[in-house]
């Protein structure tokens, strides 16, 4: 079964993990196993900028936390991964004793680098079944080839010759596939996926957009039931602007109302979100990443 994974704090942990791949934001490392591939996604950035945080989160299915140092981006990267509710490994480096001392412990565990693979490799999060759907982080054009994205298919299964809709509801046929630089039939869900396509070419796709079998409709407005941090502190209010992030996307937004847990946001640009999808939410002030909602 392959592994979508986030190494948000130590890049070091992603090198361990795999061979560096594609880089961007995000980087990302590939590791083949005997069951499938690890995919490790750490975001470059961390510092002044945090717009691959959420991204790198969202995307995966377990978190890797390193307790090297537990500082201000620690923090910011443990309350940003307890609002999503996902299964999360933390290294043995530091003693975190403290500040873990609330949580569920059937949410997380500790690992050595010695026996990370094997918690990665143990934990089933299941498989989103259905439709098929395909979230883009990077589309270009390659002599030869033509047009192609890479992305990870979060829902069902794609496969050669398949037809999916683009954002924009064009119709896209898939001419070829590879994981891991080998050619594929198809590609199951949690599959780091190259596609070579037809029906679109490199201005036609963005970061953040999604391939489907069934159309996803871009949006410009989403209601959400919202879960913030209590050591954020936040009065959410009509008319406040925050960052939104969706898979690989991300906007702007604005309350346009609130009713206790239920909001309804306004985006500043169009964005493929559907029911059932995750949100979080981002502001100025630490910790920045301070609210995750469900789509109603």
């Amino acid at each position: 079964m392959n592994k979508i994974i986030a190494v948000p704090l130590d890049p070091s942990l992603g090198e361990f993990i795999g061979k560096k791949g594609s880089e961007g934001s995000i980087t990302f490392y590939n590791r083949k196993m005997d069951n499938g591939v690890i995919v490790a996604m750490a975001p470059v950035e961390l510092g002044e900028k945090i717009s691959a945080l959420p991204s790198t989160l969202l995307m995966a299915e377990q978190i890797v936390i390193s307790t090297a140092n537990i500082d201000r981006l620690f923090g910011e990267v443990l309350i940003a991964s307890l609002l999503l509710k996902k299964h999360i490994i933390f290294t043995k480096d530091g003693d975190i004793s403290g500040l873990i001392a609330g949580m569920d412990p059937q949410t997380f565990t500790f690992a050595s680098n010695d026996e990370l693979l094997e918690k990665i490799e143990s934990y089933d999060g299941g498989t989103q079944n259905g439709s098929t759907k395909v979230e883009v982080d990077r589309c270009f054009n390659v002599k030869g080839s033509g047009t192609v994205l890479l992305g990870i298919v979060t829902r069902g299964t794609v496969s050669k010759h398949d037809k999916l809709y683009s954002k924009d509801g064009k119709e896209i046929s898939v001419r070829s596939i590879q994981c891991q630089d080998v050619d594929v039939e198809s590609a199951e869900c949690g599959s780091r996926v190259g596609l070579a396509i037809k029906g679109a070419d490199e201005n036609d796709i963005r970061k953040g957009d999604i391939l489907s079998s069934a159309k996803i409709p871009a949006i410009t407005e989403v209601n959400v039931t919202l879960t913030q941090s209590a050591l954020a502190k936040e009065q959410i209010t009509e008319g406040k602007q925050y960052n939104i992030f969706s898979g690989f996307s991300s906007g702007s937004c604005m309350v346009v109302s609130i009713s206790g847990e239920k909001a309804t946001l306004k985006i500043d640009k169009m964005m493929q979100i559907e029911h059932g999808d995750t949100i979080m939410l981002g502001r100025q002030n630490a910790p920045r990443i301070f609210a995750a909602g469900k789509v109603l």
